[in-house]
């Protein structure tokens, strides 16, 4: 089933597949990392070539651009998308750019906040 088949059989608006993760990261605002300021710490749950959501212990603005820390084995950024490789090597931690494109309460950890990003960039 073609990206754009899922799309209009289910509602789905990604063009890529999203796998569920459940490990830690670190993530910034791009002006507190650009300051050094320290990061805050989230979970990864879920990733997809072209973004991610993560919960969170406080909101983050819509269309604020973010840093991410991510360590994810067997995906390789590839421009502004992850590409999920055919075999799992680790490339290490990776600081990517991206923009916030929603953020809700958590109905499944009441106090926490999804936050849905859109990759834009990656740090070398």
């Amino acid at each position: 089933m073609t990206a754009k088949e899922k799309s209009t059989d289910s509602g789905e608006r990604r063009k890529h597949e999203r796998i569920k993760k459940g490990f830690p990261i670190d993530y910034s605002l791009l002006d507190e990392f650009a300051r050094g300021d320290s990061s805050r710490n989230g979970r990864l749950l879920d990733i997809g070539g072209g973004g991610l959501c993560f919960l969170a212990r406080e909101p983050v603005t819509e269309q604020s651009s973010l840093v991410l820390l991510l360590d994810v084995l067997g995906w390789n950024p590839v421009m502004d998308e992850w590409v999920r490789e055919q075999q799992e090597y680790d490339l290490g931690p990776m600081q990517v750019i991206c923009t916030v494109v929603r953020v809700c309460e958590s109905e499944e950890s009441p106090g926490e906040y999804e936050v849905a990003v859109r990759f834009s960039g990656q740090i070398k």
